[in-house]
């Protein structure tokens, strides 16, 4: 679970960080540490959802498979868009580059079909002809809709960001500097 957890972390913080650089967040969290050039703002913002929903499950009297099953399961929502969004991208990248594109196109619809079975195997399982997976109960019922909800309140968010900022949004993904770069130089003692 400590492993895990730090993945999630580190994962959110460079997401956390690089958004911030572009434009998406306050500059502060796309600053790094002045001496060890790691980005702490925003490994100490993506840390705290970590911390928050064990504490908050443990005060409701959850059980931790429980709690672990649930925001799993909302990670895995994420993990699925994310490979059905970059199945649909890379094509379209790839031809913006001029690269000979026709097995990716190929290749990106079909893992983007295989996303939206898997999404709806998690979603409805009981819809699926045969009875192959029994119907969600409990809380699993809900957890789709909550993955829609926040993948709902980040589009329209970077939507309003987008409008008031079409220079900047132009410009994501572009400017990269690695926090070495960033960092103001120390003077040796």
């Amino acid at each position: 679970m400590f492993a895990c957890t730090l993945a999630c972390i580190n994962a959110g913080a460079r997401l956390i960080y690089s958004m911030a650089r572009d434009g998406m967040g306050y500059s502060t969290i796309g600053s790094v540490h002045r001496v060890r050039s790691t980005p702490h703002i925003a490994i100490a913002v993506a840390a705290v959802p970590m911390i928050a929903v064990p504490i908050v499950t443990t005060i409701m009297n959850q059980a931790a498979v429980n709690a672990t099953g649930w925001v799993g399961s909302i990670a895995t929502f994420g993990f699925m868009l994310g490979y059905a969004l970059v199945g649909i991208g890379a094509p379209v990248f790839l031809r913006r580059v001029g690269a000979p594109a026709m097995l990716s196109w190929i290749l990106g619809l079909l893992g983007a079909a295989i996303m939206v079975f898997v999404f709806w195997a998690n979603w409805l399982p009981q819809t699926i002809p045969g009875n192959l997976f029994p119907p969600l109960t409990g809380a699993y019922i809900w957890l789709p809709y909550i993955f829609l909800g926040w993948t709902a309140i980040g589009i329209v968010y970077y939507a309003i960001w987008q409008r008031r900022n079409p220079a900047k949004a132009a410009e994501v993904g572009n400017n990269y500097h690695t926090p070495e770069e960033e960092a103001e130089p120390v003077a040796a003692g």
